[in-house]
């Protein structure tokens, strides 16, 4: 295909004036440089740290706005070139879906790590059993008693 050109419905390639075509690539461009912008405002609503709970009726009302704006600055890159917009909308979820795999993953990482600490910690200190009989031996002791335990059932 000739660049410039469109194909008519039987395959016959037809040019676009220059100055058309020029103005289609101009547009297209603004509207993938305006995708562009909504993608990043979209990840930063993405990287907030409030719970859902926790926020706002604004804040909610905000991101929601956040999430229309990028669904029409992806329609009109569609629009302009069809199959475009949506691709940057698959991308961009791809990506999202990668992102919180991984962070995911770093989450039950720790929880790993926390829980093999704790259960460090639980095999340093004593049972309540030996807690008790240290205790019995030391009252023993000041009483000036000589106390032995057998350790057959402990």
């Amino acid at each position: 295909m000739i660049p410039g050109a469109i194909e008519d419905r039987i395959g016959q390639e037809l040019p676009i004036p220059s100055e058309e075509a020029a103005k289609i690539v101009s547009k297209l461009n603004e509207a993938k440089q305006h995708l562009m912008e909504q993608m990043k405002t979209f990840n930063k609503v993405l990287s907030a740290n409030v719970l859902v709970e926790n926020r706002s009726i604004k804040e909610k009302g905000a991101e929601q706005k956040i999430i229309n704006d990028l669904v029409q600055a992806a329609l009109n890159v569609e629009n302009i070139n069809a199959g475009e917009g949506l691709l940057a909308m698959c991308v961009l979820s791809i990506r999202q879906g990668l992102s919180l795999r991984d962070a995911g993953n770093r989450l039950a990482y720790k929880i790993k790590q926390l829980e093999q600490e704790v259960n460090e910690l639980k095999k340093d200190q004593p049972s309540d059993k030996e807690k008790a009989k240290k205790e019995l031996l030391e009252r023993a002791k000041e009483a000036g008693l000589n106390v032995a335990f057998e350790d057959a059932n402990d």
